[in-house]
């Protein structure tokens, strides 16, 4: 499934926009990029904070707290890799949210910016699930070794 006309259109203004910030890429822009599990996303130092993903559903990686009023006031909807693995720090935006995609785009920047800054050597300790997302039942995350 690809995402419908507007989704694409409020992601591709999205793409324009962000792609111009410091550190900011967008891999499926660039020669050679293969359409796999976050080519379709934006990334910050190498880190995915937001993206289109295979379903057309906009998400984004925020802190786990913003992440459960989004899901408690209905503006947002769990995001699963697989069966039942929650991804705590990833929220799905449902339709009818699109006016907010910019800020909240703008606030994962901000959040995977602060936790992967330019340069930050990354760590082999296990603390992080796939593609730096902490995932439910992983303690360590919130333990400072994220």
């Amino acid at each position: 499934m690809t995402p419908d006309a507007q989704t694409a259109e409020v992601y591709e203004r999205l793409v324009a926009e962000l792609t111009r910030e410091p550190g900011v890429t967008f891999p499926r822009s660039q020669p050679g990029a293969r359409n796999t599990f976050g080519s379709n996303a934006l990334h910050v130092n190498g880190k995915i904070f937001c993206m289109v993903d295979a379903r057309g559903r906009f998400v984004v990686k925020l802190p786990q707290d913003l992440v459960q009023a989004l899901l408690a006031d209905g503006r947002g909807a769990r995001f699963e890799m697989g069966k039942a693995r929650w991804m705590k720090e990833w929220v799905v935006l449902v339709p009818g949210t699109e006016a907010l995609w910019h800020d909240f785009a703008r606030q994962a920047l901000g959040f995977v910016r602060q936790l992967h800054p330019e340069g930050r050597p990354l760590t082999s300790s296990g603390a992080e699930g796939a593609h730096g997302a902490a995932v439910e039942g992983d303690d360590a995350a919130h333990q400072g070794q994220a």
